[in-house]
Order: structure tokens, then C-alpha cells, then sequence
């Protein structure tokens, strides 16, 4: 290979490796991620427990409406779940995938912090998967 192909391939490296840095950082620090690493890593803090009920208060009424629509519905070992948010909420799981064991529970505008509110519902259940 020659030292300007070398040159390049290896710019080229650099510049990947500076982009995907500065994009993790912008993923971390924009998105719910914090708070699914301190709920799943670590316990609560008081203040992060206050933060948290409050945002509650703010989820929007069709969050609420599918949430507690799907409270209602019957539940069973065999299910399938499926947690998401709009492209969840929108598909027709069961029928894509020929099993009636599917069931979706996506809700469109769902966060990790929301779908977490509701997790322990879910899988109280003990669905299959």
C-alpha cells in the first residue's frame, strides 16, 4: 500500500473514532440512558426518587389510557411481551409473526423511564418472554 493510502485509511480511523466519541456523549447525556444505569446499578437516591414521582405527573393521557387498558387485559405464562414505543405500538406483532402468544404492549412516546414505571406489572406475570 502506499504512505497516502496508508495516510487516508488511518485519517479516516481518527475521524471514526472522534465521531462515535462525541456521539456516545450526546446519546448519554440526551436520552433516558442515565437513568436506566442508575435504576438498574445503583439504588435511588431520595432526590432522584422525588425527581422520578414527578415526571410521573407530566406522562401524557395516552400514556395513561394504554397503560391502564393494558392493566385490564389478561395476562399468562405462556405471553410474548413486547415493550417499545410508536414502532412497537404500532405493529401487529401476533399476526406478523403468526403467534397469538405475542403480546403488545408498546405505548408510542414511551421512554426507558416509563417503561420501567410499568415494568414490574408486566412481569409479574411471569411471561415467557
Amino acid at each position: 500500500m502506499s504512505n497516502i493510502v496508508q495516510f487516508i485509511c488511518i485519517l479516516s480511523l481518527i475521524f471514526n473514532i472522534v465521531f462515535l466519541t462525541i456521539a456516545s456523549i450526546f446519546i448519554v447525556k440526551n436520552t433516558n440512558l442515565y437513568f436506566l444505569a442508575s435504576k438498574v446499578f445503583s439504588k435511588k437516591s431520595h432526590q432522584n426518587e422525588n425527581q422520578y414521582e414527578n415526571n410521573i405527573n407530566n406522562y401524557p393521557p395516552y400514556y395513561w389510557h394504554k397503560k391502564n387498558q393494558y392493566e385490564l387485559l389478561p395476562q399468562s405464562s405462556e405471553d410474548i411481551i413486547f415493550l417499545g414505543d410508536s414502532i412497537t405500538d404500532e405493529g401487529e406483532w401476533n399476526e406478523l409473526f403468526n403467534n397469538n402468544d405475542i403480546k403488545n404492549r408498546g405505548i408510542s412516546g414511551d421512554t426507558i423511564e416509563r417503561i420501567l414505571y410499568r415494568l414490574e406489572k408486566i412481569i409479574s406475570a411471569k411471561p415467557k418472554k
